[in-house]
């Protein structure tokens, strides 16, 4: 079991006539996920709501906030229990067995065209045996042809562009192979967290963050053998760990400043394929 302590702290500055926010900064509760504690703070004395996705089990904080200065605080304390399976005995689910929650993961979207790349995928990777395996040559092809450099790619940049600028940062190795893998029917999607490792200090394990730069991942495959099929992780950005864990904060306290606009329409970012 491994031990998360969060701290989030977020800055804004908003115009009038205010500005309406949707943050995921929550951490899920997820059969593997247990958040033991948790605590929001808001400057403003505002009504907010929270909404969990009933698929991702992701939580989304709602508010509308009054001009001037917001600073929002969230603290949790999340326990983690890993699952661990064997690469060689991870396979693959045919379509025809695929959950009807799984769906819309080997569908294109915007940043993963995977209907584009279906010929290519094909060619690549058709014949390979199916399972773990198989994601695993997707990932290293993507990595053999693509660079990772900072400041690459903005808000439009898709899988298509990726595959042909061969450059791009972690979220764009990611959607490339999710793109190749969704082109197979291999349910794919990403998996955003703050990557950790393990150290001991003073003899109690605790946990360090990482670069976030590592920590995007496209989670593939179902695990057959399981009562219920379960998603495996795969990591796609040069050097990246496998998190295998829904948590969008930071493990380590962060802050951020932005200025909101008078639009009304100015939520947290928040990651998509």
């Amino acid at each position: 079991m491994i031990r998360l302590r969060l701290a989030l702290e977020l800055d804004y500055d908003i115009a009038a006539p205010g500005c309406d926010f949707i943050f995921n900064i929550h951490a899920a509760h997820t059969e593997r996920q247990r958040v033991v504690d948790e605590s929001l703070t808001l400057s403003q004395n505002l009504l907010s709501r929270i909404e969990t996705d009933p698929i991702t089990h992701n939580r989304c904080l709602r508010l509308s906030a009054c001009p001037g200065p917001l600073k929002v605080s969230y603290n949790a304390t999340v326990d983690l229990e890993h699952h661990f399976g064997q690469p060689g005995l991870i396979g693959e689910v045919p379509v025809a067995r695929l959950p009807a929650p799984v769906l819309s993961y080997i569908y294109p979207s915007r940043y993963c065209q995977s209907d584009r790349l279906h010929k290519l995928a094909m060619r690549e990777f058709g014949q390979q045996w199916q399972g773990y395996s198989r994601v695993q040559g997707i990932r290293d092809w993507v990595r053999q042809r693509t660079t990772f450099a900072s400041n690459t790619s903005n808000s439009n940049t898709s899988a298509v562009d990726t595959l042909l600028e061969t450059v791009g940062v972690c979220r764009d190795f990611a959607h490339l192979m999710i793109a190749l893998c969704r082109a197979i029917n291999i349910p794919a999607r990403s998996r955003l967290a703050s990557t950790t490792a393990p150290t001991l200090r003073s003899g109690r394990p605790t946990s360090t963050p990482m670069s976030r730069s590592t920590s995007a991942t496209a989670g593939t495959c179902s695990i057959r053998r399981a009562p219920q099929s379960r998603w495996a992780s795969c990591a796609s950005a040069p050097g990246a760990t496998r998190p295998t864990w829904r948590l969008r904060p930071s493990s380590a306290p962060s802050r951020r400043r932005r200025r909101a606009s008078r639009s009304r329409q100015c939520p947290a970012p928040m990651g998509g394929c």
